[in-house]
C-alpha cells in the first residue's frame, strides 16, 4: 500500500468521527472532502476510495493489515435495481401548478356583464331612454336617469363585469390534463436507481462477473442489503426513469471492472466518469 496514503490516513482519522462500518467512514470522509475540495480532488478518486479503507482499518484494528486485506482486489460495479413505481413528469399545461388560466375569463376572474353588455349602463326603464317625462304638462327631465336616458346596472353595479362563475373570480382552475396534481404519470417509464460501489467481496464480484450486462439478477435487493458491510456505495441516484423491462427488489449489474474511470461529484461523492446509459438493455424494445 501506498505509504503516501498511510501517512494521510493518521493525519486525518483524528477528523473522522462516525466509521463503524466501511459506510460509515467513506460517507465521514466525504462531509470532510466537501469542506476542502481542492485537495482531496487533486488526491484523485481511487486515492481517496482507499484512503477511506485505511481510515477505517486504522480505527478498527490501528493497524493496517485489515486495508492491505480489503485492497487486494478492489472492484468496482454499477447496479440497477427498481420498485416498479411510475415514473411522473411534469404537466406541460399547468407547469406543475395544478392550475391553469380559465378559459372563461381569460384569467381575469371578471367577464362581461350580459346584462349591459360590458357598458355598465341599460337603458332607462321610466323613460325608455328618451331622458324626458311628462309632467304638469310640459316635457320634464326623467327623475330615474336625471335626464341621461341610461341608468347604472344593478347587475354589475356600473362595473361591466361580473364574478366569473367558472372560476368563482380566482382567475384560475383544476388543470384537467393532470386533475390538479402538477404531475403525469408516465405511461412507459419507471423510476429506477443506480449504485456505484467498490467492493472486497468475492460472492459479489464473481456474480457481477458473470451477470454483467445480461437481463438477469445479479442478486437480490435483500441479499445486497444483507452483504452492506462487504463493499461501499460511492454514489447512489434514485432519479433516474425508463422503460424497463427486469424484475423488481432485484439487483442487475450493468458496469463491472478493476480500472473504472471515476470523478468526484458536485457532493465529493465518487461516481463513473464517463457514465453511460448502461441500462439500455434492461428497457422494452
Amino acid at each position: 500500500m501506498d505509504e503516501k496514503l498511510k501517512k494521510l490516513a493518521v493525519k486525518v482519522e483524528g477528523l473522522i468521527k462516525a466509521f463503524s462500518t466501511p459506510q460509515e467512514t467513506y460517507d465521514s470522509l466525504t462531509e470532510l472532502a466537501r469542506k476542502q475540495k481542492e485537495y482531496f480532488m487533486y488526491l484523485g478518486e481511487v486515492n481517496f476510495v482507499k484512503l477511506a479503507i485505511c481510515i477505517y482499518s486504522l480505527k478498527e484494528t490501528k493497524r493496517f493489515d485489515l486495508a492491505d486485506k480489503l485492497m487486494d482486489n478492489l472492484m468496482f460495479a454499477e447496479l440497477v435495481s427498481t420498485e416498479n413505481n411510475q415514473y411522473s413528469y411534469t404537466c406541460d399545461e399547468c407547469g406543475g401548478d395544478g392550475y391553469t388560466d380559465c378559459g372563461e375569463c381569460d384569467g381575469r376572474g371578471k367577464v362581461e356583464c350580459n346584462n349591459c353588455e360590458g357598458k355598465g349602463e341599460i337603458t332607462c326603464t321610466e323613460c325608455d331612454g328618451d331622458g324626458r317625462q311628462m309632467g304638469d304638462g310640459e316635457w320634464e327631465d326623467c327623475e330615474s336617469c336625471d335626464g341621461e336616458g341610461e341608468t347604472q346596472c344593478e347587475y354589475c353595479d356600473g362595473e361591466g363585469d361580473i364574478e366569473c362563475e367558472y372560476c368563482d373570480g380566482n382567475q384560475q382552475v383544476q388543470c384537467d390534463s393532470c386533475d390538479g396534481e402538477g404531475e403525469i404519470d408516465s405511461d412507459t417509464d419507471v423510476v429506477y436507481s443506480t449504485f456505484t460501489i467498490v467492493t472486497w467481496n468475492k460472492d459479489i464480484q464473481n456474480t457481477c462477473e458473470l451477470k454483467e450486462g445480461l437481463v438477469e439478477p445479479a442478486m437480490s435487493e435483500y441479499d445486497f442489503d444483507r452483504l452492506r458491510d462487504e463493499y461501499i456505495t460511492l454514489f447512489f441516484e434514485d432519479t433516474m426513469h425508463g422503460p424497463l423491462n427486469i424484475v423488481e427488489n432485484e439487483m442487475y449489474c450493468v458496469d463491472y471492472g478493476d480500472e473504472p474511470q471515476l470523478a468526484f461529484t458536485s457532493s465529493m461523492h465518487v461516481d463513473l466518469r464517463f457514465k453511460r446509459n448502461n441500462a439500455n438493455h434492461l428497457f422494452h424494445t
